[in-house]
């Protein structure tokens, strides 16, 4: 089937265009901010961890 060849290339070429451009939006998004701010983020992800603990355990 030749007619699939150049679609799978476009969708091919599509597919690492917008991965190529989601990587540039997420490396610019993170370089603004300092790197006290990105630990503080994890920080405060890991401090809202929820454990649930059955109340037959309590």
């Amino acid at each position: 089937m030749p007619h699939l060849k150049p679609l799978i290339l476009v969708g091919a070429f599509a597919l690492t265009f917008n991965a190529y451009s989601a990587s540039i939006i997420l490396s610019t998004e993170l370089d603004k901010q300092t790197t006290a701010e990105r630990w503080d983020a994890v920080d405060k992800l890991s401090n809202e961890t929820i454990i649930h603990i059955p109340k037959e355990l309590e």
